[in-house]
């Protein structure tokens, strides 16, 4: 696999104005549609059933209604997967231009914008910490005016944390990058 497949794999595109843009791969993305899919598909086949078992006069009749039960419960859950976070996966995405780095992501109804602009950045602190059950990144950004802003970058950034750090550092911007996560203190 050459380095442009390997990217798209990833869901990194370089424009030829040489900014970035970072997404979702489409394997990430069909991966939510099967856990929409696999809900929305057993709904009718537990309706079906429920009706198949209604209609017979035995002791099993008394299955039908939880069933039917079965079928609404999984008809809601995949129909609220695909409406609430699905588009904002789709949605999601980090752009790396010359002068800044800018994240959208969030709910589609509820759409949030973080810019980083590389003008206004000293330095960039990005550590990488382990807890007991998942592993998180944060960065400390410095500011030219003394102040410091911490934030929790996305999975794209993280995933994509070589091509990133490489921007802000191109531009002047001191980086102390540690990706090798250390064991959080209790």
């Amino acid at each position: 696999m050459n380095e442009l497949q390997r990217l798209l794999a990833r869901g990194v595109v370089r424009r030829a104005d040489g900014a970035w843009t970072l997404h979702y791969a489409t394997s990430s993305i069909l991966s939510w549609c099967v856990v929409v899919a696999i809900p929305l598909a057993l709904a009718p086949a537990c309706w079906m059933l429920a009706r198949r078992v209604a209609s017979r006069r035995t002791a099993a009749t008394q299955l039908a209604e939880p069933l039917r039960n079965a079928a609404a419960g999984l008809a809601v859950f995949g129909l609220v997967i695909a409406a609430v976070p699905m588009p904002g996966i789709v949605r999601h995405e980090v752009r790396i231009t010359d002068d800044r780095l800018t994240q959208t992501y969030g709910l589609w109804y509820r759409p949030g914008l973080k810019e980083f602009p590389f003008q206004d950045m000293a330095g960039l602190v990005w550590t990488t910490r382990r807890s007991d059950r998942t592993t998180g990144s944060r960065w400390q950004i410095h500011h030219h005016d003394g102040s410091v802003e911490r934030f929790n970058p996305s999975d794209l950034i993280t995933g994509n944390a070589e091509a990133v750090v490489a921007e802000p550092r191109a531009r002047g911007v001191r980086v102390v990058a540690d990706f090798s996560p250390e064991d959080e203190e209790e």
